[in-house]
């Protein structure tokens, strides 16, 4: 069948028919048991839905040798804009702030998609190489997303509306989510936010410990994985771009999370990429919504959308303003 596909689309000699007859095909075929095999534990997990990634269980079974522990770490994409303003202190990276350097982060990253390390060590000997010709790969991506910015928010604002909401942005937000603030970058324990634990309790001790150890016998060292006690107060450059929200896309608008964990949406659609420019975020419900997303269910293990009730108290009227001007961030 498989053969017969081929030569609808191009003309294969004699020889090539047998090599893929006896050896390619029968080695692909062989290659994908083999990954369903190492990864059926992703079977018995919730699915990651549109924007969303296991980012770390994969690395902690494949490459870390960790026991496959029935863990759920299905977060949300993070956005890359800006890193490099996390760096120096205490800041830290990844929605639980595993990490607290941006090198690391891009190494690791390589790595854990399926860099060979032979391919990582050559590229990383060249980090501080200042001839362009002979650059590290590794170092144009940290440097890229160190400065790239995110979008404008692309539809009309009220300014009126919005300098009134950076007054609710200055008394009830910054302190956590301003570049600066004295909370931004670091890690709130999660019985204080209050979020599905389920991406935090993923990442283990023993993980960080084994990827602390993984590059033992190279030149360049991992050393600053960690294991944390809850989520990292991110700052929000492109907010409006960033919907769902909250570490695990469980929450659809900002509205909606304004609201307390009760009265959040339990199901909705996320995939769908028309703003929303009410709520703030993208429009999760609905008959288009269903044709281009995925029902996201907040009742599976890993989905809860519980917690960060900081906005909650707030007047509809500090909502309404507080609203507009975070389409500006």
């Amino acid at each position: 069948m498989i053969l017969a596909e081929i030569a609808r689309n191009h003309s294969l000699s004699t020889y090539e028919q047998l090599v893929y007859r006896f050896v390619i095909i029968p080695r692909t075929r062989e290659g994908l048991l083999e990954v369903k095999e190492r990864e059926s534990w992703m079977d018995k997990n919730p699915d990651w839905g549109r924007g969303r990634i296991d980012p770390f269980n994969p690395v902690k079974f494949r490459y870390l040798q960790q026991p496959k522990d029935g863990t759920i770490g299905n977060s949300d994409m993070m956005p890359l804009w800006n890193l490099g303003a996390r760096e120096g202190g205490n800041r830290a990276f990844h929605w639980d702030g595993l990490n607290t350097t941006l090198k690391e982060v891009v190494i690791s990253s390589a790595i854990g998609d399926g860099s060979a390390m032979r391919w990582a060590d050559r590229d990383i000997a060249k980090w501080d190489n200042t001839d362009r010709r002979d650059q590290s790969s590794l170092r144009r991506i940290q440097d890229y997303i160190s400065h790239l910015q995110p979008p404008k928010y692309p539809l009309p604002t009220d300014a009126a509306l919005s300098a009134k909401g950076a007054a609710v942005y200055k008394m009830h937000c910054a302190n956590c989510h301003e570049p600066g603030g004295e909370r931004t970058g670091t890690v709130v324990p999660v019985d204080e936010v209050g979020t599905d634990r389920h991406r935090l309790d993923m990442w283990t001790k023993a993980s960080a410990d084994a990827y602390n150890g993984y590059t033992s016998r190279y030149p360049w060292k991992l050393t600053h994985f960690q294991k944390t006690d809850g989520y990292l107060s991110v700052s929000m450059e492109g907010l409006w771009l960033r919907g769902p929200y909250l570490h695990n896309g469980s929450v659809p608008t900002l509205a909606d999370l304004m609201l307390p964990a009760a009265e959040r949406p339990k199901q909705f659609w996320r995939g769908y990429d028309l703003l929303d420019p009410v709520k703030v975020g993208f429009v999760s419900e609905g008959p288009e919504a269903e044709a281009m997303g995925s029902r996201f269910d907040t009742s599976a293990p890993g989905n809860g959308n519980e917690g960060h009730e900081y906005g909650a108290a707030l007047s509809p009227d500090e909502k309404r303003s507080l609203l507009e001007y975070l389409k500006t961030l």
